[in-house]
């Protein structure tokens, strides 16, 4: 069953998102680890770059191709920065953080300020996802086997999520795929054990598509990022140069682009 969201914001006058910004624009520094999210609100995308000295929040306006340093009090510290995942939460209109040592924190990007919430219920890289339907967070380990918990960013409060068929092995993508209501977890042919898996939020139980997975590199370090794509109801997979798309309602991955850097590195590997 597909689940609307709310309506995608309309571009606002004098946009100019098919142009590059600014060349000579600030940008966020390349060293360091980050992580980001959207936000559907504003059209933005909320960036936490955790480089020497204090970590920074920076924004990206995809309608007009410009980054801006935002200026918040306080916020996490490097050591919640550092291997921190970030989720924009559309019920409470925030961006969520949590960090490598189970700290949360929630931006208010119209606000400019982050606020620490109460901790996640385990330390260690967690993988989120925005629940639309049940106005929650979904949060799950990325280490095996998988454990699942959801946060009520209006409550502050973590609940422990028990399916019935915890897959045993590790989850490295995560996805919400709001034309299935599912929550997305590929494995590649590059990795152990591939498959589709997807997670039903409302029954609490795991399945496994049978469409063939291609094979991409799952871990960040190399690219691999994943992200739902609302207008075209595809979830997209991006990993050293390749670009590809899964169609959840046909149980389909198709191939949309490959850099001449991809085909070199299938050619060494063949």
């Amino acid at each position: 069953v597909a689940v609307r969201l709310a309506p995608v914001p309309s571009w606002p006058v004098g946009s100019t998102p098919d142009e590059p910004g600014p060349g000579g624009q600030a940008r966020p520094p390349r060293s360091g680890v980050t992580a980001m999210a959207f936000d559907r609100d504003s059209g933005r995308i909320v960036l936490l770059a955790s480089a020497a000295g204090s970590p920074d929040t920076w924004t990206f306006d995809v309608c007009r191709n410009t980054w801006t340093r935002m200026q918040p009090a306080g916020g996490p510290p490097r050591e919640s920065a550092t291997g921190a995942t970030l989720v924009h939460d559309v019920g409470s209109d925030l961006t969520i953080a949590v960090g490598g040592d189970g700290t949360t924190w929630a931006y208010d990007l119209e606000a400019d300020t982050w606020t620490e919430k109460g901790a996640a219920p385990a330390a260690g890289r967690l993988l989120l996802v925005d629940d639309p339907v049940a106005d929650r967070v979904i949060a799950t380990s990325a280490t095996a086997p998988v454990t699942i918990w959801a946060y009520d960013v209006d409550v502050d409060e973590w609940t422990r999520v028990i399916p019935s068929n915890a897959p045993s092995r590790r989850v490295a993508l995560l996805a919400y795929d709001s034309s299935v209501d599912r929550i997305l977890a590929p494995r590649s042919l590059a990795g152990w054990g591939a498959g589709t898996r997807l997670f039903d939020p409302r029954a609490g139980t795991w399945s496994e598509a049978r469409a063939l997975v291609p094979a991409f590199s799952e871990w960040f370090l190399s690219g691999g990022e994943i992200a739902y794509d609302e207008a075209c109801e595809q979830t997209i997979v991006f990993s050293d140069g390749l670009v590809t798309a899964y169609h959840a309602a046909s149980d389909r991955w198709e191939t949309l682009y490959e850099t001449a850097f991809y085909q070199l590195q299938a050619g060494a590997g063949g």
